[in-house]
């Protein structure tokens, strides 16, 4: 595990989700890798998987907020997206609580998502994915 602040606030996006008991989760690199550990992990029904993967860095001198990307898998009925509404909510509320970082690590900012894309559907529920940025005051 890096020790880089940017390594930590990865790591600790993870934990908030592991605490708020997520089905489960990973540090990973990109979302080409997300992609294939949560098909590896998936199995019919409910399902939810988190990856925590690449970041974009802003550069130095500009007052611009860092980005880390995070993929959220979540079967749904009916593809309706509801159930992945209500994990992105949760999600969203516990990362910007600043009450869920130790003293010195920065504090997540803000979350955006885009819309949610079908990765395979089922006869009784698609699985979806949104993908989140969550943005970090850059240091």
């Amino acid at each position: 595990m890096g020790t880089s602040w940017l390594a930590l606030a990865r790591q600790r996006l993870k934990r908030i989700a592991d605490g708020i008991e997520f089905g489960g989760s990973a540090v990973l690199s990109t979302v080409h890798a997300a992609d294939l550990e949560c098909f590896q992990r998936y199995t019919p029904g409910v399902f939810e998987f988190l990856a925590v993967c690449e970041s974009v860095l802003s550069y130095a001198g500009i007052d611009a907020p860092t980005g880390i990307h995070v993929y959220l898998y979540v079967t749904s009925p009916g593809a309706d997206g509801e159930g992945l509404d209500d994990w992105v909510t949760q999600l969203k509320t516990a990362w910007m609580n600043a009450a869920n970082y130790p003293s010195g690590e920065l504090v997540c900012a803000a979350v955006t998502f885009d819309a949610y894309e079908t990765m395979l559907q089922e006869p009784s529920a698609a699985l979806l994915r949104a993908h989140l940025i969550c943005y970090f005051p850059a240091e």
